[in-house]
């Protein structure tokens, strides 16, 4: 899948993020929405296809900070953000 089925599936909001992901996200100030805005802007810089998993690169839309999603894209009618 292409990142460009993710950010499609985010903007139906077919976008599932784990606890486990919000947790990690948290202990660096970044939020949900920014987790959103990440994926809808950043670039895959690793593919996993036999995890069927793609390491996105994006900037924290206030800070500017770089900050990594790993989205999971295993289910078509659904993505799912696994850690930050």
């Amino acid at each position: 899948m292409h990142l460009s089925r993710i950010q499609a599936l985010i903007r139906q909001r077919k976008l599932r993020i784990t606890g486990h992901a919000l947790t990690e996200a948290s202990k660096d100030g970044i939020r949900a929405k920014d987790i959103v805005h990440i994926t809808l802007t950043g670039t895959v810089i690793e593919s996993y296809p036999d995890r069927k998993r793609l390491l996105i690169l994006g900037y924290h839309p206030e800070q500017n900070i770089p900050i990594h999603v790993v989205c999971d894209y295993s289910d078509p009618d659904e993505a799912v953000v696994v850690t930050v």
